[in-house]
Formats: C-alpha cells, structure tokens, sequence
C-alpha cells in the first residue's frame, strides 16, 4: 500500500474531509472535495460539478453560522490566498 493510499485510509477511518473553495471574480464559485468528505461528511452519493457542489453545501449553511461563513468569504481574497477556518456543525448523515 503506498503512503498516499495510507494517509487517505487514515482521513477516512477519522472522518476527516479536504475541501476547498474557489471565489474568481466573474466566475461561479466552485467546490472541490475529496471522497471522505462528499460521502461520509455531507452523504453525498451522486456526481456534482465542482460548480453544483458550492450550491449544494452553500445552501446547507446552518443560519446559526451563515454570519460568519460570509464574514470569512468577505476577509478572504484571492491574491493573498489568505486561508480561515469555520467551524461549524456537519449533521450526522451515516
């Protein structure tokens, strides 16, 4: 087994997902995640755009944390490639 395959079968058993989002002026924000994050963290099973995936989990936003998801987008930009953490709460889909 190859250390990529191991590191990815360690994320997965801890339930831990990688994403990332792209915000590019005049373009439709993208979504990027890895399986662990798209099955086992947000359940989902069919094949979405990166485009589709933004809309998707955007629209799941819990209200509690809607403020701060888009304070972070507002303090985030593109030439910094500034990075934030949101936490927040990912419902139990298993």
């Amino acid at each position: 087994m190859s250390t990529c395959q191991i590191e990815k079968q360690i994320l997965e058993q801890a339930h831990i997902g990688i994403w990332t989002i792209e915000l590019e002026d005049g373009k439709a924000p993208r979504m990027y995640a890895d399986d662990t994050m798209k099955r086992v963290l947000l359940g989902i099973h069919e094949e979405l755009t990166p485009e589709e995936m933004y809309v998707w989990w955007y629209e799941r936003i819990h209200p509690d944390y809607y403020d701060s998801v888009s304070e972070g987008w507002k303090r985030s930009c593109p030439e910094s490639m500034r990075r934030f953490n949101i936490r927040g709460r990912i419902p139990n889909v298993a």
